[in-house]
């Protein structure tokens, strides 16, 4: 049954419908209401040439529903073809804005069409686990779990979409190819278990969250030019990354890059602070930072690959932010203040470590240099390393907490 709503539009109810109802053909109705066919296990066709809007669950659970035609339907609500699990194709050729949860685990979705929509709602498609591929050419905002678990999606092209919101494509582990040329920011745990993904490109995006790409374990290139700050965890575990380029980066929070042990090479020129474990357990055999200030405990942590540390702006090394990067010969920190416990601890290889620059002593904590060649003689090293420190401080130092223990390889420079 039809009735007027208060609002003049013609709508249809829940009281229309029942469970052995298997087709509804109209031409006349404007609106499909709440409710209105939800949980029809019958209904295979539905059919509203004429309807603008299809408000909240209203086909909700239909899970016999192959085909739905809504040509002129302007706005898809919340839920309103949730688990429709039998529904095949979705062509809203108006439809500028679809709901929350509107096509969530409509598992034998293959093909959708919406040339039109602007927005997508959170889990709009989450679950759609026949979904290939996906291209919404005016869409600007993407909601959460958008496509959260879309295993069969390969491609996504999204070319005016400016934001991707947290877990968009979370799960989605065939999703290979991804196009978001207008994309400022990458929401947390965007591309999470993309397993497939072996390369992106983001050519404004300036902000990258928690988590963004973690475990995408085929990522190996990354080409992010405009991005500002990398969140926590952003690349953790994308363990095929060889080469990291961000030229304009200046904040990596903490494991952005932990576990990501064939990423040899890094470019970071304008780094300000380095979080916790950022490159711990990486193949890196060079860190250089010229802009960097602050580096977080255990930021190197394991890097077995590197020989090589250039932190010349650095006032502050955090608590065993080297610890067992067994490779390492020579740092230079020139203008460090502070040096945390264990920070050089079982670096059997250190032998030089430049603190010419400094202008007061550096606090230095506790087992800095244990299992090293400046705490001690080292059989691997074949040698005792070496402090460098400005003629001025030299006194200082071999009074120092911590540095008199090992006065003896301080060595003063005029």
């Amino acid at each position: 049954m039809d009735t007027k709503d208060q609002y003049g539009d013609i709508e249809t109810f829940g009281s229309i419908a029942d469970g052995s109802i298997t087709e509804i053909i109209d031409s006349t109705v404007l609106k499909v209401g709440y409710n209105a066919f939800a949980g029809c296990s019958s209904l295979t066709t539905a059919s509203f040439p004429a309807a603008t809007s299809i408000i909240g669950s209203a086909f909700q659970s239909c899970s016999a529903l192959t085909t739905a035609s809504f040509p002129e339907v302007k706005v898809i609500s919340d839920y309103a073809f949730d688990s429709c699990s039998a529904l095949t194709t979705a062509n809203f050729p108006k439809a500028t804005n679809i709901g929350g949860n509107a096509f969530k685990s409509c598992g034998a979705l293959a093909t959708v069409s919406f040339p039109a929509a602007t927005n997508i709602g959170a889990s709009a498609f989450a679950g759609c686990h026949t979904l290939a591929n996906v291209s919404f050419p005016e869409v600007k905002t993407i909601g959460i779990y958008a496509f959260f678990n879309c295993i069969s999606l390969t491609t996504a092209s999204f070319p005016t979409a400016m934001n991707i919101g947290p877990n968009a494509f979370n799960g989605c582990l065939s999703l290979a190819t991804v196009s978001f040329p207008a994309a400022t920011d990458i929401g947390s745990s965007a591309f999470v278990t993309c397993y497939a993904l072996t390369s992106v490109s983001f050519p404004v995006v300036t902000t990258i969250g928690s988590s963004a790409f973690q475990n995408c374990y085929s990522l190996a290139t990354v080409s992010f030019p405009a991005v500002t700050s990398i969140g926590s965890y952003a690349f953790v575990s994308c363990s095929s990354l060889t080469t990291a380029n961000f030229p304009a980066v200046t904040s990596i929070e903490g494991s952005a890059f932990n576990h990501c042990r064939a990423l040899a090479t890094v470019s970071f020129p304008e780094v300000k602070t380095i979080g916790g474990y950022a490159f711990a357990d990486t193949s890196l055999a060079t860190a250089s930072f010229p802009k960097a200030t602050s580096i977080g405990p255990n930021a190197f942590n394991g890097c077995s690959s590197l020989t090589t540390v250039s932190f010349p702006e650095a006032t502050s090394i955090g608590d065993y932010t080297f610890i067992t990067c067994y490779y390492l010969a020579t740092a230079n920190l020139p203008k460090v203040t502070s040096i945390g416990s264990g920070a050089f601890r079982s670096c059997c290889r250190l032998t030089s470590l430049n603190l010419v620059g400094a202008s007061e002593v550096p606090s230095l904590g506790t087992s800095a240099f244990t299992s090293t060649p400046i705490g001690g003689y080292s059989e691997i090293a074949g040698q005792y390393g070496s402090v460098y420190v400005p003629a001025s401080l030299y006194d200082a130092f071999l009074t120092a907490a911590n540095w008199s223990s090992i006065a003896s390889r301080i060595v003063s420079v005029a």
